[in-house]
């Protein structure tokens, strides 16, 4: 674990915030981090969740049944937000926004109903503001995916892939396997990517810092999901607050599971389950969790949820 925390470093630069909801656009707190890349076609688990745009658009609204949000002070253009705009809840809860009026937002999905809501309005991230179009970040360029670093999307609820993406060396430009521009591809609020690596190397990813607290989904039934730390700091798994989305047990068998996949072994080191006789987080070898039992910054775990159903999680900046 310590070659692993020495590897991955982040750097957090914190601009004042006023404290409470703005209403109108402000400034989030920037950051950067550097990732390393496992290479010789090694996997690694990155998540970008932890990098967002500036809320465009920060106010209190109620929000309805049926994923509509409705904001009285309102007064946007038609369709202003639709398609490449989320709206994110002060709970963590976020949905993508398909059409507004004047006051009003038609959400992608439902969020937990309310009245004096706070909210913010962000744009998507894309590989194109995130990674750069010029590949700002350092992913391996190549002239076809088989001399690049590829990345793919993972999806939790569907249990699928994306087509693999690469840097194209010759283009210039983010390119699908198929040859198409994809520079436009979204990376969700709560999503993951997987990237095989070329060689071993680092990237360095930076922008507006997510404060606020986070949410997502992921499947059951046995289903294998993966859950980004969305912060570029160090999240503790012992007070992460799981154990209120995933199911404990007595023992490791009758309990969902926590894993951490190691890019330099390439296996998963250590697994964790939520004990119900102790209350607390341990490992399958009974052991207590300590300091160096983290998600660290741009990394995500696997989560293996035996019990049924999709379930949906939510992190806290400060944990719990």
């Amino acid at each position: 674990m310590v070659s692993l925390v020495l590897r991955m470093f982040w750097v957090v630069l914190i601009l004042l915030r006023p404290n409470g909801c703005l209403t109108g656009a402000h400034t989030e707190p920037v950051g950067a981090m550097r990732i390393r890349i496992a290479g010789n076609g090694g996997t690694t688990l990155v998540n970008a969740g932890g990098f967002i745009h500036s809320a465009e658009h920060d106010g209190v609204g109620h929000v309805f049944p049926g994923g509509i949000l409705f904001d009285p002070e309102a007064n946007w253009p038609e369709d202003h937000w639709s398609l490449t705009y989320y709206v994110q809840l002060g709970s963590g809860d976020w949905a993508g926004i398909e059409a507004n009026t004047a006051n009003q937002l038609s959400l992608a999905r439902e969020v937990p109903a309310g009245e004096d809501l706070p909210y913010r309005i962000i744009p998507f991230n894309t590989l194109k503001n995130l990674f750069g179009s010029n590949n700002r970040a350092g992913f391996t360029a190549g002239d076809t995916i088989g001399t690049a670093d590829i990345l793919i999307f993972w999806d939790n609820i569907r249990q699928t892939i994306g087509d693999p993406i690469y840097f194209n060396s010759v283009t210039g430009g983010w390119m699908d396997v198929w040859g198409n521009e994809a520079s436009g591809t979204i990376l969700y609020p709560d999503g993951s990517l997987l990237v095989l690596g070329l060689h071993d190397h680092g990237v360095t990813i930076s922008g507006k810092v997510q404060n606020w607290p986070t949410s997502g989904k992921i499947a059951g039934s046995g289903a294998l999901s993966f859950l980004p730390n969305p912060y570029p700091w160090d999240l503790f798994i012992g007070n992460s607050g799981l154990e209120r989305f995933l199911s404990g047990g007595v023992n490791p068998l009758s309990s969902d599971l926590l894993a951490r996949f190691d890019r330099d072994r390439q296996i998963i080191s250590r697994l964790y389950y939520f004990d119900l006789l102790k209350s607390r987080w341990r490992d399958v070898l009974d052991r207590d969790l300590d300091g160096s039992d983290i998600i660290p910054p741009g990394d995500s775990l696997i989560i293996i949820k035996h019990s049924t159903g999709e379930t949906g999680w939510t992190l806290n900046p400060g944990g719990d």
